[in-house]
């Protein structure tokens, strides 16, 4: 039986290190649409939103507001975000895509999609799924 409790085997450690080289592969393909697979999440979520305030932004993806804010700068210098005042809520600013953001989420999906292709079919369809279940369980335990 393994010794759970032996740095070895720390759960954050090993996600993170997995995250990483996966990451890797993502940003590899991407390269040429000039995306980093972290931005495309990100236009992606606001994509998927409309209008959203950061503090929403940043729980959806997991992130803490300094990591988004850091990752939301080099969106914004682009021209692919606009971030404003809210309209609800003079204390907070939201995220919406330009036009230019929803045409490079559009050409980044593509590169996007090779990646997750070369990842699933590497890993195995089954394998993927399972794991993708599992991490939602374990996600949904401590969120």
């Amino acid at each position: 039986m393994k010794d759970y409790l032996s740095p070895s085997h720390c759960v954050s450690n090993n996600l993170h290190q997995t995250a990483r080289a996966i990451t890797k592969i993502y940003n590899e393909e991407m390269r040429p649409c000039g995306i980093l697979r972290a931005q495309y999440s990100i236009l992606g979520f606001v994509l998927r939103f409309g209008v959203v305030q950061l503090t929403e932004l940043a729980d959806s993806l997991y992130l803490d507001r300094t990591t988004l804010s850091r990752n939301l700068k080099p969106l914004e210098k682009r021209g692919l975000i606009q971030i404003n005042k809210s309209r609800t809520d003079a204390r907070a600013r939201e995220v919406s895509l330009t036009e230019d953001g929803k045409r490079q989420f559009r050409e980044a999906s593509k590169y996007w999609r090779k990646a997750q292709k070369k990842i699933v079919s590497t890993f195995g369809e089954d394998n993927w799924a399972s794991l993708e279940a599992t991490l939602l369980k374990l996600r949904n335990k401590f969120s």
